[in-house]
C-alpha cells in the first residue's frame, strides 16, 4: 500500500483533473450573491406555505413563480392578434391511440 502522503497527493491530482474536465463538459450554474432587506414575518410565511428548507430557495421560488405569472399575464397580448396558425379541433383530435397507467 502506498504512503498515506503519496495516496493525498494522488487524490488531489484527480479532483484537479475531475475539475478541469467538469469546466471542459459540464454546464455552469450561474447564480448572484446579493443582500436583501425583507420583511422577516412574510419570509417566514413564505418559506412556511412554500415547504423549502432556506431562505434563498424561499425567494427563488418566489421569484420563479413572478417570471410565471409575469409570463402568462403576457399570453393575453396575443389575443386575436393570429400569431398562431393552425387547425386547433385537428390538434385535438390528435390523441394516442392506448393510454397505458
Amino acid at each position: 500500500m502506498l504512503p498515506l502522503s503519496i495516496r493525498f497527493l494522488q487524490a488531489i491530482y484527480q479532483y484537479r483533473c475531475d475539475l478541469a474536465y467538469c469546466r471542459d463538459q459540464c454546464y455552469t450554474i450561474h447564480m448572484k450573491r446579493t443582500n436583501l432587506v425583507l420583511d422577516e414575518e412574510k419570509l417566514d410565511q413564505a418559506k412556511t406555505v412554500s415547504g423549502s428548507r432556506t431562505y434563498s430557495e424561499t425567494v427563488n421560488i418566489a421569484l420563479e413563480e413572478y417570471i410565471r405569472r409575469h409570463t402568462f399575464a403576457q399570453i393575453d397580448t396575443f389575443a386575436g392578434t393570429d400569431v398562431w396558425e393552425g387547425d386547433l379541433s385537428a390538434m385535438r383530435e390528435d390523441t394516442p391511440n392506448s393510454v397505458t397507467r
